[in-house]
């Protein structure tokens, strides 16, 4: 099952990506909430599919980051990657393919 290590100042911990979108960002709502000032409450969306695990960007002030490239469009994540919110990082482990 792919997975997301959520790092942050505070220390890291481990998601398991499921068939549910996960949210990321400050609301209390988020699937992953984080503390990072530069994090919109509503900041960006992790979804698998039966194709690919994918992040889209949520409208967030100051963008979401993979492997140190703004996202402008839903993109496919790979074993490895890292998308950047601020200073806190997820890095995705697994197949990309759900």
């Amino acid at each position: 099952m792919p997975s997301l290590v959520v790092i942050t100042e505070e220390g890291e911990h481990t998601v398991a990506i499921g068939k549910e979108p996960i949210t990321v960002g400050r609301s209390p709502a988020s699937t992953i909430r984080i503390t990072d000032a530069a994090s919109s409450r509503k900041h960006c969306m992790i979804k698998c599919s039966d194709v690919a695990v994918t992040v889209v960007d949520m409208g967030s002030a100051n963008g979401t980051r993979v492997n140190g490239t703004r996202i402008t469009r839903e993109q496919v994540l790979h074993n490895g990657d890292v998308v950047q919110i601020g200073k806190t990082l997820l890095r995705f482990v697994g197949d990309s393919s759900a």
